[in-house]
């Protein structure tokens, strides 16, 4: 299987310079079938600059059809049996 992003909602909360230190962060919010949402933080210091929601599409490598998530992946991220 292949991972597409199929959507990004970006808010950019406030300007970040060229020499700023900043960490990036991603907390998995929504699992489906086929489907990860992210939620993506830019922070600097405890401050944060930047969110964005991102939608992935699991799709097979020969077809690009959507294909459902593999049961190993469920198993990591903790939703083995559940659907959002």
């Amino acid at each position: 299987v292949l991972f597409v992003v199929r959507a990004v909602h970006i808010n950019y909360l406030r300007p970040s310079r060229f020499d700023d230190s900043l960490q990036v962060t991603v907390e998995v919010v929504n699992v489906g079938g086929s489907r990860l949402r992210f939620l993506q933080r830019v922070l600097r210091g405890h401050e944060e600059i930047a969110r964005a929601e991102v939608d992935v599409v699991c799709v097979s490598a020969d077809t690009f059809r959507p294909a459902r998530l593999p049961r190993e992946m469920r198993i990591t991220i903790g939703t083995e049996g559940t659907e959002s």
